[in-house]
């Protein structure tokens, strides 16, 4: 007798699972039918929402009003009216030119020991192969092997710069040598990639001008457009703050003293410097400080579109519709010109989170749109990288979350920490097979290379700070670590000025909001395309190009972005700056949503996405292109437009410069700065101290217990640090006293005693304009708090109430 048990057939022969199969694939075909009004709706939401809000940190002007500024705005690029009154023109092209080559030279010269490095680091983890294989014939394989040898590259030659500067041995000729064989080595091993990418390029472009693709031929103009903008942006002196006190003013302090030693009145260079000593390495390859700096900005304002490469090359490998959506969409984002236009970190940090990411995805089982691209296979050149194991793909992702770190402290929590999480999946998971002994050993593989990959290039700033501080992360963990220099007063005025505001739930979605909709240099693109890839309807019946990958890419990405966010949210200050690292991921999605959309699209809706998608990066181009985006010279001389932002930030620095150029002051001057740390365009010696540091003045004044020295030990001090004049921005001060706090010890009554005390002498005048502005302009607030603070900086000429803002006094010699 069968033991089989009888399943009673339901009526008229159908199966108990029947209906409900009919009513999934009902709702499904009801959505696959409605799910692209919903896409519009979107797309009708998205654009009144962002366009119609204003510019926050802009004066809240209309978005609107930017779109007609265009048609000047291409005639600003060659003669541009802030600079009007300047010499400017073609004929600076070529300095330019020259600049832009010896930043090339550097990034050549740098992605040949990231190639080199990678070969053969990553030959350790799959062994040898035979040469005569055939070169790579795909697009992917070719844009990811520059990506990362690129991005790589430039951190081993940062890494570099910094063991050697703290041997105190950089020089011109160390710098060139170190490059030189690099451009060598970049050519052998890149340049069947760089020509196949190139005869890609070409080859789109001629397609489109010979089928008479109008909006392929105007994507690559307003790419063109964009990329000038960066370059010419890249090429102009800053007049942001953090870069003028320490991202370029530390590789300053460095060149200028021949060595990379601890600073101990700059808190911010014992931060990790892997930018910096990019441009470090700049100036010691011209061989001048302030020249040598349009040559550092020059070269990372290369991370802009290397990024875009690295989005492109994984868009490519998952879903390839959406790779120029991607590349397109980033270009354009303000924020990205932005970030490769101003020598701050982000972008760099940007770069190396998406290529710890991507190399992370790389390493999983994911599978691609074309299985002979899987994570296991090789890339089949003889130069190129032999990745045909998940190892080797962990240490690339190692290496860079590493340069992440070596950025900035942050990405210990937003690029190691997931990345490093990501890597333990494995370790809990069943093999099949061997002992198990070795199937443990096989689990802790990925983490442990992942972790070396890691302490290669985070390990060294680690080190140098145990070396100079003794806290490996100084200053945070101070209660830890403890640090020279610092101390608990100093330690809880740090965390206050960098603390999370507040911890409102509301907040929490609002702030949101604030990112995607609010930001002055966010792209609409993002928040149109950002849900599209789950509101098209799957498309299962194209595996081609929506594979079970791509599924899993955006999983990860997403749930990447989760944890950025809140971490971002939790952990941080919450400056925007902070959260721009996560516009890599944010782009992927929007791009995939809105390749999705269009690929699902008929021809006349197409080109009306077309329309909205050219809007959109022609008014992101208009941001780019006034004050808004950033301070831009265009085709202004360079050695003018120095001198112009100089005055633009902080111009009583400038007159001193210049009252030493007329032999009004004596040339071998040293300035101690009061309040003032923005001294990159001091072309005299300084000394000073940041906000967040030991005063001075202070320490030099007083004995540990705050008690006056006297005359003759402050005299002395004087004259050891061979201080000739004394600096003081009260306008700073002030600043500082309604936000971070400063000390009490500095205030008008100290200068008096100085005087009294025959250590100083009277105010040198300024030049007409300089050094005071008008009370009337005060807020109550701050009249009040100067009152209380400082009321002899406020003076009376005539019928007329001033405050004063800056002071100079000469230090006077003993008797």
């Amino acid at each position: 007798m069968s033991r089989k048990r009888h399943v009673p057939t339901p009526p008229h022969g159908r199966s108990a699972t029947a209906r409900p199969l009919e009513e999934r694939d009902s709702a499904r075909n009801w959505w696959n039918a409605n799910a692209k009004w919903f896409a519009f709706g979107w797309i009708m939401l998205a654009t009144v929402l962002f366009y119609g809000g204003g510019l926050s940190n802009n004066g809240n002007a209309a978005r609107v009003f930017y779109w007609g500024l265009v048609p000047f705005q291409l005639m600003d690029l060659v003669d541009p009216p802030l600079q009007s009154s300047l010499p400017h023109g073609l004929a600076y092209l070529p300095e330019r030119i020259w600049f832009t080559l010896l930043a090339g030279f550097l990034v050549a010269g740098s992605a040949g020991w990231g190639w080199l490095a990678m070969l053969v680091s990553t030959r350790f983890f799959t062994g040898s192969r035979s040469s005569s294989e055939e070169p790579p014939t795909t697009l992917e394989q070719v844009g990811t092997e520059l990506f990362f040898a690129v991005s790589i590259g430039l951190a081993i030659t940062s890494t570099a710069t910094l063991l050697v500067g703290l041997a105190g041995g950089l020089s011109s000729t160390l710098v060139a040598a170190w490059l030189l064989p690099g451009c060598v080595l970049a050519f052998v091993g890149l340049k069947s990639g760089k020509w196949t990418l190139g005869r890609s390029l070409g080859q789109s472009i001629r397609e489109a001008w010979e089928f008479r693709d109008g909006w392929t031929l105007a994507a690559w103009a307003g790419v063109v457009l964009f990329l000038w903008t960066f370059w010419l942006g890249g090429l102009s002196p800053t007049t942001d703050f953090d870069v003028k006190e320490y991202h370029l003013g530390g590789p300053k302090e460095y060149f200028l003293t021949g060595r990379i030693e601890f600073l101990p009145h700059n808190v911010y260079t014992s931060f990790p410097f892997l930018t910096e000593m990019l441009s470090l390495a700049s100036m010691a390859l011209v061989g001048d400080w302030l020249t040598g700096s349009y040559v550092a900005t020059a070269t990372l304002s290369v991370f802009g579109p290397l990024t875009a490469l690295g989005l492109w090359s994984l868009c490519q490998r998952w879903y390839p519709p959406a790779a120029n959506w991607a590349a397109l969409i980033w270009i354009t984002i303000p924020w990205t010109y932005r970030l490769s236009t101003i020598a701050y970190v982000e972008e760099a940090f940007s770069c190396y989170l998406l290529a710890a990411f991507f190399a992370a995805l790389r390493a999983t089982s994911l599978g691609s749109v074309d299985d002979k691209l899987g994570a296991s296979q090789p890339i089949t050149s003889r130069w190129s990288l032999p990745l045909d194991g998940t190892s080797g793909w962990w240490w690339l992702a190692g290496l860079s979350a590493g340069a992440a770190f070596g950025c900035k402290y942050p990405a210990l929590l937003f690029v190691v920490a997931p990345i490093g999480l990501f890597s333990l999946s494995g370790v809990f998971k069943g093999n099949s097979g061997n002992t198990e002994a070795v199937r443990w050993m096989q689990r802790l593989v990925p983490p442990l290379v992942f972790s070396l990959g890691v302490l290669i290039f985070a390990g060294p700033w680690l080190a140098k700070n145990v070396w100079q501080t003794g806290n490996p992360v100084y200053p945070l963990l101070y209660s830890i670590f403890g640090g020279v220099d610092w101390n608990d007063q100093l330690n809880d005025k740090w965390w206050r000025g960098h603390a999370p505001p507040h911890y409102s739930p509301i907040a929490f979605f609002t702030d949101v909001f604030d990112i995607l909709v609010r930001s002055d240099w966010q792209s609409g693109l993002i928040l149109l395309g950002l849900p599209l890839a789950w509101l098209v309807p799957s498309d299962d019946e194209d595996p081609d190009t929506w594979s079970k990958g791509a599924r899993g890419m955006l999983r990860m990405t997403l749930l990447y972005l989760g944890w950025f966010y809140i971490a971002w949210w939790l952990l941080t200050h919450r400056i925007d700056r902070f959260w721009a690292p996560m516009l890599p991921l944010l782009t992927i999605l929007s791009s995939v949503g809105l390749a999705r959309l269009f690929k699902d699209l008929g021809r006349s809706w197409q080109y009306g996405l077309l329309v909205l998608v050219t809007a959109s990066v022609v008014f992101n181009f208009s941001i780019n292109t006034v004050f808004v985006g950033n301070y831009n010279a265009w085709l202004t001389q360079l050695k003018a437009t120095s001198d112009f932002t100089a005055r633009k930030t902080c111009p009583e620095i400038a007159a001193i410069n210049l009252a030493i150029d007329e032999g009004v002051l004596p040339k071998n001057i040293r300035v101690l700065m009061v309040g003032e740390a923005e001294i990159f365009d001091a072309r005299f010696d300084v000394r000073y101290n940041t906000v967040f540091d030991l005063s001075l003045i202070e320490e030099w004044c007083t004995h540990p217990d705050g008690t006056w020295r006297d005359e003759t030990e402050i005299r002395r001090k004087f004259a050891d640090e061979g201080i000739t004049h004394i600096f003081v921005n009260w306008r700073e001060i002030l600043r500082y006293r309604t936000s971070y706090g400063y000390t009490d010890f500095v205030n008008p009554g100290l200068f008096e005693k100085l005087r009294k005390m025959k250590l100083i002498g009277g105010p040198i005048p300024w030049p007409e304009g300089l050094g005071e502005l008008k009370a009337d302009n005060l807020s109550t607030a701050d009249r009040k708090l100067i009152q209380s603070w400082g009321p002899e900086l406020l003076q009376k000429f005539g019928q007329e109430e001033r405050l004063i803002t800056a002071e100079l006094f000469p230090v006077l010699p003993g008797e």
